[in-house]
């Protein structure tokens, strides 16, 4: 064999010797972390969030679908319930026993946060000055994981509710703008537009049905500009105030006390 074989050969061996260590100590690194529990996500049917200072949230599962209890019953945002569900999945770096530690030390004595899915209980402590993960206290035992969930659960009530402006598989049956209405007559779509055709109509009753706001904010009082009301199959009527439309769009749902800010092109979209 030539020299150049030899190096090929040496080569092989060390990249073979590397990634073997490299596969043994990652798999030593996954044997460090702890699952936090053994809870099946799919079993929680109602959420609870005691904040110190703040008011309580409280959230049920109903026929597959999340919705706030307080301040009003409202569609829960589902993207919101799925992060703090992944709590009982998390990687904890560290575990320690109630009994072997001092807990006000990591300020669980009057904690800040209690989170409660059914009947289990986290309640969120102190972050490590180090590493800034932060301390749970479940079932006796305290746990270091990452601070991903605690600033969510900080937040005004706003944040978990649902940003698709209408119920999913909702039935409309009109649409009435400031300065024209769409309705639905014998099955067939018809607007006091004269420019409207069927299919435009179509596509705007469409376009309303998955309309989705950037944001949901606490909604601030001023001169409305005029009113969406959607009408339903059921007798349902849901009005929409337009509050802005430029820069952006924003619809505030005055009865509930919320407005939806609208990316810059919904104007366009759904008017």
């Amino acid at each position: 064999m030539n020299q150049r074989i030899w190096i090929n050969i040496f080569l092989l061996v060390v990249i073979i010797s590397l990634s073997t260590t490299i596969f043994f100590k990652k798999d030593k690194i996954n044997d460090e972390f702890i699952i936090l529990s053994n809870i099946d996500p799919n079993n929680i049917e109602k959420i609870e969030i005691q904040r110190k200072a703040l008011d309580t949230l409280s959230f049920n599962k109903k026929e597959g679908e999340w919705y706030i209890d307080l301040p009003f019953k409202f569609r829960a945002n589902p993207n919101r319930i799925e992060s703090i569900l992944s709590l009982l999945k998390t990687e904890s770096y560290k575990k320690l026993k109630l009994d072997e530690v001092d807990i006000a030390q990591f300020d669980l004595r009057d904690p800040r946060v209690i989170l409660t899915l059914n009947n289990y209980e986290f309640s969120f402590g102190t972050t490590n000055p180090i590493d800034q993960k932060r301390y749970i206290l479940f079932d006796q035992e305290i746990y270091l994981t990452n601070d991903f969930l605690f600033p969510q659960l900080m937040v005004s009530f706003e944040f978990f509710l649902e940003t698709k402006l209408l119920p999913d598989n909702i039935n409309i049956t009109s649409i009435k703008f400031p300065q024209y209405e769409i309705q639905k007559n014998d099955n067939k779509w018809v607007s006091t537009k004269t420019d409207h055709s069927e299919e435009k109509i179509k596509d705007l009753v469409s376009k309303w049905e998955k309309a989705t706001s950037l944001s949901i904010s606490k909604y601030e009082k001023k001169d409305s500009k005029g009113i969406v009301s959607v009408q339903t199959y059921s007798g349902k009527k849901i009005n929409f105030s337009i509050i802005e439309t430029e820069p952006y769009l924003i619809l505030a749902r005055e009865d509930i006390g919320i407005q939806y800010n609208m990316g810059i092109d919904n104007i366009y979209n759904v008017f």
